[in-house]
C-alpha cells in the first residue's frame, strides 16, 4: 500500500488520525496550512506538506503518489462574515480533492462530511438519519448549506467513478482542541453560567470519530454517508457534567422563549447591522435551541463501529489537554 494522505491534520480530528496511522504502520503524508501545526504531529515520522485545499495544483501535488485520503481540511463558523471563505474552502476545497482523485486514480477518499449537512430534527423524538430531508431553512446558515452542499458534491463523484465514503461526526470533544472551540466553553463554565440554551445535541469523542474515518476507509459503500454519534444531551445536561468535573457551580436556568429571542436578536444585530463579529454568532445560538439528535445505526451495523469514550471521559481528556499546554 502506498502512501496516506491526510488534509487538515493540524486540527483536532486530522492530528489524532495521523497519529494511530503512524501507530498502525501506515505511511503518512500530512497536508498542512503554512504555518500551522498541531503539537500531536510533534516527533512523528511523517511526510510534510504545505499548500491549500483551494488551489487545484496545491491540491494536486500532495495527492501525487497517495493510494488512500483522508480528508478533513475545513471551516467551522457560524458567522455570516465568513460565507465566502466557508463555501472556498468546504465546498471548493472538497471539489479539488474529487478532481485530483479521479485525476490521479486514487485508490479511496473518506471525506469528513458532518450532521450539520443532514439538517435538524424537527422534535427531539426523532433523530435524524444520512436519509433524511435537510430541510430548506437551513440553506441560509452558510455552516450547515456547505455541509449538504460537500454530501451532494461526494455522491456526484461517486456515481462518476470516484471512489469516495463520507463520515459525518456530531458533536466531537476529546484532547487536541488547540482551536479551543471547548476551551471556550469549559472557560465560561468556570466563569460562571447561568443561562444555557433549551436545546441538545449529539456527541462523540475525538478517538472514537477516527477510529470511524479508519473503518469507513476499510468498510465502507462508495457513494455512501456514514454518521458517528455516541450519546445525546441536552444543553443543561452537557454543561452540569462539565462544571461537576471543574468542580465549579453548574448552570441554572435555561432561557425562557423570550430569552431565547433576545440572545439570537442581540447577537443578530451585532452581527448583521454593525458588521462585527458578535461574542458567539447568532445562528450558532439559534442551533443550540434546537435538539441535534442523530442516529448512528448505519455505521454501528455496516461498519461495526462501536464507541468506547464516554462524554465525561472525553471531557476530562480535553481539560487534561488544555492543563498540561499551559504548563
Amino acid at each position: 500500500m502506498g502512501k496516506v494522505l491526510v488534509t487538515g491534520a493540524a486540527g483536532n480530528i486530522g492530528s489524532t488520525l495521523v497519529r494511530r496511522l503512524v501507530e498502525r504502520g501506515e505511511q503518512v503524508r500530512v497536508f498542512l496550512l503554512p504555518k500551522t501545526w498541531h503539537p500531536f504531529l510533534d516527533g512523528l515520522d511523517i511526510e510534510k506538506c504545505y499548500g491549500d485545499t483551494t488551489k487545484e495544483e496545491d491540491v494536486l501535488r500532495a495527492m501525487d503518489g497517495c493510494d488512500q485520503v483522508y480528508h478533513l481540511a475545513g471551516i467551522v463558523s457560524y458567522y455570516r462574515k465568513d460565507k465566502k471563505k466557508i463555501y472556498a474552502v468546504n465546498v471548493g476545497g472538497t471539489r479539488n480533492i474529487l478532481l485530483a482523485a479521479k485525476k490521479l486514480k486514487v485508490l479511496r477518499v473518506v471525506v469528513t462530511a458532518s450532521t450539520s449537512g443532514i439538517g435538524v430534527p424537527t422534535k427531539k423524538e426523532w433523530p435524524l438519519h444520512e436519509e433524511s430531508h435537510f430541510h430548506e431553512r437551513y440553506h441560509r446558515f452558510p455552516y450547515l448549506d456547505s455541509k449538504y452542499q460537500t454530501i451532494r458534491l461526494c455522491e456526484q463523484f461517486a456515481k462518476e467513478g470516484v471512489p469516495v465514503v463520507m463520515v459525518s461526526p456530531t458533536t466531537v470533544y476529546g484532547a487536541g482542541d488547540i482551536a479551543e472551540h471547548i476551551g471556550g466553553l469549559i472557560r465560561r463554565i468556570e466563569n460562571g453560567i447561568l443561562f444555557v440554551p433549551p436545546g441538545g445535541n449529539a456527541v462523540v469523542s475525538v478517538e472514537d470519530i477516527v477510529v470511524g474515518h479508519i473503518l469507513a476507509m476499510e468498510r465502507g459503500v462508495v457513494g455512501e454517508n456514514y454518521i458517528f454519534a455516541n450519546e445525546f444531551y441536552t444543553c443543561f445536561e452537557m454543561q452540569s457534567i462539565i462544571a461537576r468535573i471543574l468542580k465549579v457551580d453548574p448552570p441554572r436556568f435555561i432561557f425562557s422563549m423570550a430569552l431565547k429571542r433576545f440572545y439570537i436578536g442581540w447577537f443578530w444585530l451585532v452581527e448583521m447591522l454593525f458588521g462585527k463579529k458578535a461574542t458567539q454568532a447568532w445562528q450558532a445560538v439559534a442551533l443550540q435551541c434546537e435538539h441535534r439528535y442523530f442516529d448512528s445505526t448505519k455505521a454501528r451495523r455496516d461498519l461495526g463501529w462501536v464507541p468506547q469514550v464516554s462524554f465525561s471521559q472525553a471531557i476530562r481528556e480535553a481539560f487534561d489537554f488544555y492543563r498540561k499546554m499551559k504548563k
